[in-house]
């Protein structure tokens, strides 16, 4: 099922040093000591798993997901720097810009954004709208490697996976008031936890990578059960790498095994259900999976890192609103024109849309971060070009430039979208910025107009 692994590069080498750093270490780690629960009469079937589209959009090396109650999706991209924010269906709501090397992801009930930094080693808060607010606990130095974060849907306590230190912190309003594990391959204790997710029924599941094993906590800290390896030094471990961990509303518990390219489905108690995926480059493949979220719409969508993606799945009774993914380049002219009106300054868009003709476009449907066009139509090459009001375009945008939703309709009525970076105007004495920068705590937020967040 698998297909050949593309050689070299720098961005794959890139991508290959993100996944090292995560923990996603191409070598099978060693069985221990402790039995815990793999076979048995499984309590749930495996669910029905439909492999729906691959998005790469904006994406270098995505590393960490989460959804919130509205279906929106939060993914880190510890390679750009980013948090990228996408709707139900895909659309772009904003980009956060300047996180340093981001990792774990989480929203709770009021919509503030957990995000983990490995460049800081702390986990920072933000408003809804991508405003920092504040630090867990004391700040940077907090966590050795704060790769994976969850919210408990019950209480609001959230825990903080620390790969760096082997053990959990649990937090509430901002303040440390638990911490569980240590270093050891005893019951209750960690070596690299990785995924973190808690139950709607207030059960913590770690995967504790070099252990070969998911963990299962109550709410304070108490080991209850494990799963995973049997016993002994077995060469041949259940899991290759776990890393990220997520439950759907059956109670089935979701494992993505970076080593094997796979996700391990489990009942409640530990029995496998069954597997997701495979190694490749296809449609439904995986290359070191870093992490996973099941949505409102019973989508399963998986951080593949090594191929530059988030795969998604449809699982049992999902429903699949989305946009189709295009492509846009964005062009004006690279001359200044002192002497032309700002307003009449011109912004061109040129619009693929992979497996659809130019015709197939609504040329009045056409938007830039919510910017009606004031031209559009088909080209001769088979792709579709609009013109828009180029000062009117970058006032949606902050001063130093951002990211532009370039959207239209189809014939059909499904809608299509696309994204491209778009700086200042040039000038003679002000070249204009290639793409995005790097910033300290506070981010540069794109909001994506023409959304609700």
């Amino acid at each position: 099922m698998g297909s050949r692994v593309p050689s070299g590069g720098p961005r794959r080498a890139a991508r290959r040093s993100v996944a090292l750093a995560l923990g996603a270490l191409l070598v099978p780690a060693l069985g221990r000591a402790q039995t815990c629960t793999w076979g048995g009469t499984p309590s749930l079937p495996m669910p029905a798993v439909t492999a729906l589209r691959s998005d790469a959009r904006l994406l270098a090396a995505p590393a960490r997901l989460a959804v919130d109650g509205e279906g929106r999706r939060y993914v880190t991209d510890p390679l750009g720097g980013r948090l990228l924010v996408r709707d139900n269906v895909g659309r772009l709501v904003r980009v956060l810009e300047g996180l340093g090397r981001p990792l774990g992801v989480a929203v709770d009930a009021f919509g503030v954004i957990y995000v983990g930094d490995e460049r800081t080693g702390s986990v920072s808060l933000f408003d809804p709208e991508g405003r920092f607010l504040r630090t867990l606990g004391s700040g940077d130095g907090e966590f050795a490697l704060p790769g994976h974060i969850a919210v408990d849907p019950g209480t609001g306590l959230v825990y903080v996976a620390d790969g760096g230190r082997d053990e959990v912190k649990a937090y509430r309003d901002g303040q440390l008031v638990a911490r569980f594990g240590g270093s050891g391959s005893a019951a209750g204790q960690l070596s690299f936890p990785t995924g973190i997710h808690v139950s709607t029924a207030g059960e913590v599941f770690v995967a504790d990578q070099n252990n070969d094993r998911v963990q299962v906590f109550d709410r304070s800290g108490g080991f209850l059960r494990c799963f995973g390896k049997t016993s002994g030094m077995s060469l041949k471990p259940r899991f290759g790498r776990a890393q990220g961990i997520t439950g759907d509303g059956a109670g089935r518990i979701y494992v993505a095994d970076a080593f094997q390219g796979t996700v391990k489905v489990f009942d409640p108690a530990g029995v496998a259900l069954g597997t997701i995926g495979g190694f490749g480059d296809r449609t439904g493949e995986l290359q070191l999976p870093q992490s996973l979220a099941v949505d409102a719409n019973g989508r399963l969508l998986v951080a593949s890192t090594g191929n530059s993606r988030v795969e998604v799945f449809g699982l049992d009774g999902y429903s699949d609103p989305h946009v189709f993914a295009a492509h846009t380049q964005l062009s004006r002219p690279t001359h200044w024109l002192a002497e032309r009106p700002p307003r009449r300054f011109p912004l061109w868009a040129v619009v693929d849309v992979p497996g659809r003709a130019a015709t197939d476009v609504v040329a009045s449907s056409l938007t830039a971060n919510g910017v009606v066009a004031r031209g559009a139509g088909p080209r001769r090459d088979l792709r579709f070009w609009a013109e828009f009001e180029h000062a009117t375009v970058m006032a949606t945008l902050p001063p130093e430039g951002g990211w532009v939703a370039v959207r239209g309709d189809l014939v059909d009525g499904s809608e299509f979208e696309a994204a491209a970076w778009l700086g200042p105007l040039p000038s003679p004495t002000r070249p204009a910025p290639t793409g995005p920068t790097r910033r300290s705590r506070t981010p540069r937020v794109t909001p994506a107009r023409g959304v609700q967040p």
